[in-house]
């Protein structure tokens, strides 16, 4: 998770919420989905909820390193 963090520089309210699904591991241009994030409501607690602006949502590009490292674990689950 921190190395995830570190090499593309998410919010922690982003990588929080990150699921196998956005996770794009394969190909040349490996990457991950943001489309989602949590924040606090008053009342509620932690929610997920979709991200502030539809400008937002993003492709983030991850080394090819990583990448492998991320399937040979997701693929160990």
């Amino acid at each position: 998770m921190f190395e995830l963090l570190a090499a593309t520089v998410l919010r922690c309210s982003e990588l929080l919420v990150l699921e196998g699904r956005h996770l794009a591991l394969e190909g040349e241009r490996p990457y991950v989905k943001i489309r989602q994030h949590m924040r606090r409501r008053r009342g509620e607690g932690l929610v997920i909820g979709p991200l502030k602006l539809r400008y937002s949502k993003r492709d983030v590009p991850i080394p090819r390193a990583l990448a492998d490292r991320l399937s040979a674990r997701h693929r160990a689950r």
